[in-house]
């Protein structure tokens, strides 16, 4: 049965391979040991959403704490089980922890392009506060989305 929970270096593999099918310009492997150098510290929120059945990473979430909020940086889902709820449920990981951290807030920036995250995100209780004219490669419009939680 799949759940939630923190990401640890042995799972960097398979969140490197899922970077690589989700992103046009994936993070590196050293952007990722950062990340967990910042979990280490408690200055964000780094979760995988892990199948014990096939002892496999199958997606992973992950934001910085930013004074009263979280900015949530990546959620992505392996394509095979994409649409199936794992990035509902680590964000719903990810919102339970901030609020218990005493944030008041999320954020989050997306590709206006991208309908499906966009519908996840409004359905988890966000809403678009601005957006960025060909902020993306100089090309695509990002949208900016803020959720409160306190």
């Amino acid at each position: 049965m799949p759940y939630v929970r923190n990401a640890n270096r042995g799972d960097l593999d398979a969140i490197l391979e899922i970077e690589k099918l989700s992103y046009k310009k994936p993070w590196d492997k050293r952007a990722f040991m950062c990340e967990f150098s910042k979990q280490d510290a408690g200055m964000n929120i780094f979760v995988v959403y892990y199948n014990e059945e096939t002892c496999g990473v199958e997606g992973y979430a992950c934001g910085n704490i930013v004074a009263d909020y979280i900015h949530i940086l990546n959620v992505s889902v392996a394509p095979g089980y994409r649409r199936k709820g794992a990035a509902g449920k680590m964000l719903g990981h990810i919102e339970a922890e901030a609020f218990q951290r005493g944030l008041g807030s999320m954020t989050l920036e997306l590709c206006a392009s991208n309908g499906e995250a966009l519908d996840l995100y409004k359905k988890r209780g966000f809403s678009v506060s601005s957006r960025r004219e060909k902020a993306i490669d100089n090309s695509e419009d990002e949208l900016i989305m803020w959720k409160k939680i306190l």
